[in-house]
């Protein structure tokens, strides 16, 4: 969404228009779905992240006074960053199993060079699982560096351009359930 736009759907939204609700909700719901669905948090907290997460962002934008709204998606993320830092701060000891496990930033991003870590995030995970097995074999060796195109078609018995078309296609298939 563009600022403009942010400008004449966040007064509409406070009002009460349903309709600019609804569009705000479109436009942000791959930053809500994306911190819901953080390994860490969604251990903690289960189904109920991402309701809390949709409750927290319209409290924001009912909330929201300012008149920067270039800054305005950075400013929801810090805030459903900060609501769900709190909350599993105040479930105790659960947090701090999970702190004690996961040494790593758990808001952080994942890295791009190892599909492992970038497995952490659950919905993602969730989407990977859904591809074929030769997809999946594919994406695995292909983004831990194990081995180059040439000895995955090997491996998977396919021509060197049909992994390239291989790993397109499933690299598309996730994307395409994230950036709908």
């Amino acid at each position: 969404m563009t600022s403009d736009e942010l400008r004449v759907l966040i007064p509409e939204a406070q009002s009460g228009n349903y309709e600019a609700i609804n569009r705000l909700c479109e436009g942000f719901s791959r930053l809500i779905f994306k911190i819901s669905h953080r390994d860490i948090t969604f251990r903690i907290l289960g189904e109920d992240a991402e309701n809390t997460a949709w409750m927290w962002f319209l409290e924001f934008v009912n909330n929201y006074q300012g008149n920067k709204f270039n800054s305005f998606p950075g400013l929801v993320r810090k805030y459903l960053i900060f609501k769900f830092v709190r909350l599993m701060q105040q479930q105790g000891t659960q947090w701090d199993k999970e702190t004690k496990v996961d040494t790593t930033n758990p808001f952080g991003c994942a890295e791009d060079d190892n599909l492992l870590n970038v497995l952490n995030n659950l919905a993602l995970k969730q989407e990977f699982e859904q591809l074929s097995p030769r997809q999946k074999l594919i994406l695995n060796l292909y983004y831990d560096g194990q081995m180059n195109q040439r000895q995955i078609a090997t491996l998977c018995e396919l021509s060197v351009r049909g992994v390239g078309y291989q790993k397109d296609l499933a690299v598309k298939l996730i994307r395409d359930k994230f950036y709908k």
